[in-house]
């Protein structure tokens, strides 16, 4: 059984395809903003995602769901368990974004 985006011969090389949706707007626009703060770095990311900004949730899964599902998956070697740690990762980060400290 292949992950999100698991190349067929199981080396756990990613596609674009495989992951809810591919690749979206947010990520393809990345470093496009304007203005004085970057507007696509993590530090006002995780500022907007505390403020429940859905799309900054939405680039920074975008951003790193790879890395995370591949990092996972190295680790423990399971499909599902992968795919349910992944979940969590981004759904703390969403509960838990007040929390963060840039500094």
């Amino acid at each position: 059984m292949n992950g999100p985006g698991q190349d067929d011969d199981g080396s756990g090389a990613y596609s674009d395809q495989g992951l809810r949706g591919g690749p979206s707007e947010a990520h393809s626009n990345q470093g496009r903003s304007g203005g004085g703060e970057e507007n696509d770095s993590d530090g006002f990311l995780a500022r907007q995602i505390a403020k429940r900004d859905v799309s900054a949730l939405e680039a920074v899964y975008n951003r790193y769901s790879r890395p995370v599902y591949s990092l996972a998956r190295r680790l423990l070697r399971d499909d599902e368990t992968t795919e349910e740690v992944v979940q969590e990762v981004f759904m703390r980060l969403w509960t838990r974004a007040d929390e963060f400290d840039s500094a």
